[in-house]
């Protein structure tokens, strides 16, 4: 059994790495009940509604008023939705094939932030968030790292999720730092291997180019396989210089 401690962990929203001004996190997913006892009966019944609903309501940490960081994330939130990636191990390449999980989700919204000023203590700041839709517990494709160079991949170090899908699923992906240097932009792709030498970009696997830090989510269509190892792909387009990012890819099959 593998155990893991804080120093593993990674908070993303979109575009913004939270970790650094995180020091405490809990998420909680309900599968709500809801009495349905008929008359005549003579105990309680109860029954599953079917709308599960998920939340990252136990943050704690410290505020920070940097473009990237807390607060910028959360008044950020406040006008529009966010994809949410929280890395269990997420810097960690760990060994060749190693199955690592990510909770990913579209559609997060911020529900409440507080700043707390306290005399002899640093400002601390909280929130409180909500999913609008559905939250996946999803297979890391990369490690959370830096990377530079004009074009790579991740293929040495990939990952395994143990089958292969053959009904498509989600793709998600955090970048929060590009330096894109003289180049235009940056392409990622989530790419998947039968034999772990041999990587292809999955159909719908090509994420928007960006020129700035950002996340989103693409549906990878029913009718593609994603075999079991997974990689990322990464392309710096279109100009010269030494440019660098840290971005991280997860999958959840169908």
């Amino acid at each position: 059994m593998a155990v893991y401690n804080s120093s593993h962990v990674n908070l993303l929203i979109g575009g913004y790495d939270l970790t650094n001004v995180s020091t405490k996190l809990e998420d909680n997913i309900t599968d709500p009940l809801t009495e349905t006892t008929p008359f005549g009966t003579t105990a309680q019944e109860v029954s599953k509604v079917g709308m599960k609903k998920y939340e990252l309501t136990g943050h704690d940490g410290w505020y920070d008023d940097a473009s990237t960081s807390i607060n910028a994330a959360m008044v950020d939130l406040a006008a529009s939705e966010r994809v949410l990636m929280l890395l269990y191990t997420g810097a960690i390449a760990g060994a060749v094939g190693e199955i690592h999980h990510v909770i990913c989700a579209g559609g997060l919204l911020t529900i409440g932030y507080k700043r707390g000023f306290t005399v002899g203590e640093y400002t601390r700041a909280t929130f409180e968030t909500a999913i609008s839709g559905v939250q996946h517990e999803c297979y890391q494709a990369n490690a959370y790292q830096q990377v530079s160079g004009v074009t790579g991949d991740t293929k040495a170090l990939y990952y395994d999720m143990g089958a292969s899908c053959a009904n498509g699923g989600y793709a998600y992906m955090c970048c929060t730092q590009l330096n894109l240097g003289a180049y235009t932009n940056l392409k990622i792709e989530f790419q998947s291997s039968s034999d772990h030498i041999t990587f292809t970009t999955a159909t719908g696997g090509t994420f928007t180019n960006l020129t700035v830090v950002g996340g989103e989510k693409l549906t990878v269509p029913g009718s593609q396989t994603i075999n079991r190892y997974l990689c990322a792909k990464w392309t710096f387009q279109t100009g010269s210089g030494s440019p660098t990012a840290t971005f991280v890819v997860a999958f959840k099959p169908i």
